[in-house]
């Protein structure tokens, strides 16, 4: 996978871009992620983390030195709303945060807003990342381009008919410093 990264080198070098790994959850395998790190980082090619953060601390102690940008993902404070979303609580998604937004990492976030199932927590997560100055953050409003998977799977999506309005997440955005 490496080899095939650095024949775009050359692209990402003109375009000042760079890598991301997600997944899934790409830290749920940090020594295959460490070693793909390391290896773009010493070719020069920048790299990130895409995140959801419910990972032990330890994973994220190994890919740090060789991380750019973490790209996180909080989709809600309350531990019940967060478990009603995504089935686990987010205690220890949090308590990593924290830890690197306390070291001063570069971190992104991205706040996916779900009418009907988070929009009680967009006050709540500004307020939680006020205090880190560093920290940039994006409010991902629902849409619905996933709904045709649902039906060829035929699968129950429980957030159709949850698209917010325009002016909705403008004006969230707008009030709580969101991108």
């Amino acid at each position: 996978m490496l080899k095939e990264i650095l024949e775009n080198k050359g692209y990402f070098d003109q375009s000042k871009g760079g890598v991301t790994f997600s997944g899934g959850e790409c830290m749920l395998q940090p020594d295959a992620l460490t070693e793909l790190l390391k290896g773009c980082q010493a070719a020069g090619v920048h790299t990130a983390v895409d995140t959801a953060g419910n990972v032990p601390w330890e994973s994220f102690e190994q890919v740090l030195p060789y991380t750019d940008l973490f790209l996180y993902d909080i989709k809600a404070m309350d531990a019940d709303v967060h478990k009603a979303c995504t089935g686990v609580e987010n205690g220890r998604i949090l308590e990593n945060f924290t830890r690197l937004a306390d070291r001063g990492e570069n971190i992104f976030v991205r706040y996916p807003y779900i009418p009907g199932m988070n929009d009680d927590q967009v006050e709540k997560i500004a307020e939680f990342l006020h205090r880190w100055q560093q920290i940039e953050a994006e409010l991902l409003p629902y849409h619905k381009l996933g709904n045709s998977k649902y039906r060829a799977l035929e699968a129950q999506n429980v957030f159709e008919g949850t698209v917010p309005l325009k002016d909705e997440v403008e004006m969230l955005k707008k009030k709580y410093g969101f991108q």
